[in-house]
């Protein structure tokens, strides 16, 4: 286990089996090392066992209450030795009159019986019920009681809450000051729904324990659902409280696959990434040759490779890009707001192009050669070149080409900007009206890029937006430069 906020280990670690009966192999097994260190292994407490007093504490003495005046010390071994080797068993009585008080303690040769034992609070001995917990000394016993009331649950602050970046930071608060407080556990989990978290059809909540503060930021996020839920809860030295109040966050985010039933056939796609294939669709085509005689007039199948349970109707049925264009296009369209997305080639790639286009591309046409489609195109094949296209106009750009190009589209200002997606830094902007839906298209050829969806709209570029509104970069600048 980490720290969450450091990163540094934190000196212990789970192991799962998937038996008790292997579990108890292993605890038998000892003593145990990991490289070379000595370690001491103990079963894991479950969460409501862990509210018990005492129970992170390493014991070899039980309390056994509730035994009846019939109860001797062989009733007491015959039940407990199944767990492990008794050494002393002490059944208490009064001094003056030897009455049996009805509770007795048990010494046992290895802390891990009484582990076993303490799992289960009630066992049958004689025929009676008794509860068992471990024996603890009184001193044990006030250090317990005095951290042992169970904290309020935190109140989680919505208006604190911050979704920016592909990072959610979480703040919350506790009702009352409480300075018994060790640590705060915070839940979360992706959604679809608007809301309080429901029960069923849900993903299951994922944990960042030993938070110290009252603020916690989760970052690096894909934002591949609607909403996300949280609850945090806090924890003393001996038991963790009540969960808070759920609140659910917007977490809303572009997210496309690219559509491979109408790919040119020398592309190769698999659902965020794209590759250039000399050979594709040539053996379909030798077959279909050969087997009616029609030279290229079959139609090869689109059954090259699968991007999952995507449907691919966003473009309904038209023929996949041939010729010159090899060409994809993403399978979600666009159709109103502001979008990012971020694409990166493979480094020998030597030439791709990367933008929008309306649905009604025809399959002949290449990126940025017609009035339906804007791009930028890198050449790296006998000369380097860098240019923004569209409408079969070229404008060079006198800029290094990224690593990684991040791509805004807002449609409804009807501005597609190309930035550096590491330094942010605006490579180009068109300015243009989009009268229809666009989907993201890209050309890749000698090489391969791949995609990075579900991302919110990166702060740095928003502020840029705004501040670069109006720039000379636009479509108008392509009207006298013809490829």
């Amino acid at each position: 286990m980490r720290d969450p906020n450091t990163k540094y280990f934190r000196d212990f670690g789970f192991v799962t089996y998937a038996t008790v009966e292997e579990v108890d192999t292993a605890m038998n097994a000892g003593p145990h090392k990991v490289d070379g260190r000595a370690v001491e292994p103990k079963r894991a407490v479950s969460r409501e066992n862990s509210q018990r007093p005492g129970a992170h504490l390493t014991m070899k003495k039980i309390f056994v209450g509730g035994i009846k005046e019939d109860t001797e010390d062989h009733h007491l071994r015959d039940y407990f030795e199944q767990y492990g080797k008794i050494e002393v068993i002490e059944i208490m009585t009064d001094r003056g009159s030897g009455k049996k008080k009805g509770f007795a303690f048990e010494t046992f040769e290895d802390h891990d019986f009484v582990d076993k034992i303490v799992i289960q609070k009630y066992h049958t001995v004689n025929d009676h019920n008794c509860e068992v917990r471990k024996a603890l000394l009184k001193q044990e016993m006030a250090s317990t009681s005095s951290s042992q009331r169970v904290p309020k649950a935190p109140e989680i602050d919505p208006v604190e809450c911050l979704v920016a970046d592909n990072s959610v930071t979480v703040a919350w608060r506790m009702p009352e000051e409480d300075n018994k407080i060790d640590h705060f556990i915070l839940e979360y989990r992706k959604t679809n729904f608007d809301g309080l978290p429901r029960v069923k059809d849900e993903r299951c909540w994922e944990i960042i324990d030993n938070i110290k503060g009252t603020e916690y930021t989760l970052p690096g996020l894909k934002f591949d659902s609607k909403y996300m839920n949280f609850r945090v809860r806090a924890c003393n030295k001996a038991v963790a409280g009540e969960y808070s109040d759920p609140v659910t966050l917007e977490t809303k985010a572009l997210n496309f696959s690219l559509d491979n039933s109408s790919s040119h056939l020398n592309l190769k796609v698999e659902d965020t990434l794209v590759e250039w294939d000399p050979t594709g669709g040539k053996g379909q085509e030798s077959k279909i040759k050969g087997k009616e005689n029609k030279g290229r007039s079959g139609t090869p199948s689109p059954k090259r490779t699968s991007i999952g349970s995507r449907p691919p109707a966003v473009r309904g049925s038209r023929d996949r890009f041939t010729g010159e264009s090899y060409t994809v296009l993403g399978d979600t369209a666009i159709e109103s707001g502001q979008h990012y997305w971020e694409v990166k080639a493979q480094k020998d790639c030597k030439s791709y192009s990367v933008g929008v286009a309306y649905k009604t591309l025809g399959k002949f046409d290449q990126l940025g050669k017609t009035n339906t489609s804007w791009c930028i195109h890198v050449n790296n094949w006998l000369q380097n070149t860098f240019a923004a296209k569209h409408n079969n106009k070229v404008k060079a750009l006198d800029v290094t080409v990224p690593e990684k190009i991040g791509v805004f589209c807002d449609f409804d200002g009807g501005q597609l900007s190309f930035y550096d997606a590491n330094s942010k830094q605006l490579l180009y902007s068109f300015k243009t009206k989009f009268t229809q839906p666009v989907l993201p298209g890209f050309m890749v050829w000698c090489g391969g890029l791949s995609l990075s969806t579900g991302m919110q709209v990166p702060s740095a570029v928003r502020t840029l937006q705004k501040s670069e509104n109006g720039m000379t970069g636009s479509t108008s600048s392509l009207n006298n430069v013809t490829q």
